[in-house]
């Protein structure tokens, strides 16, 4: 299992082109995925790295969290347990 240095790691070790969409845990050891999002957004926008769609993944179902996460810059929000239809309308939905 990976946390939210190791993922940010990975983005930096390998090309960012190959990543499209990001399933995004919040609750890594670590670095949760609001300060990941966070600094995944401040590469992008400083043009370090290529445009990712960002996809909350969570156990929290509650439509405040849900804001919270698209406040927080991530581009769409899906609850655990993910099913292989709600997978592949997400990539569908990004391009992938």
């Amino acid at each position: 299992a990976y946390g939210g240095v190791e993922a940010l790691e990975m983005l930096q070790r390998r090309r960012q082109k190959e990543y499209k969409v990001i399933f995004m845990d919040l609750n890594m050891p670590g670095m949760d995925g609001f300060e990941v999002t966070k600094r995944i957004k401040e590469r992008i926008k400083m043009k370090e790295m290529e445009d990712v769609r960002i996809v909350a993944c969570t156990a929290y179902h509650e439509f405040e969290y849900k804001d919270k996460c698209l406040r927080a810059g991530m581009d769409d929000f899906i609850s655990k347990p993910i099913t292989k239809e709600q997978l592949g309308q997400i990539l569908k939905k990004y391009g992938c």
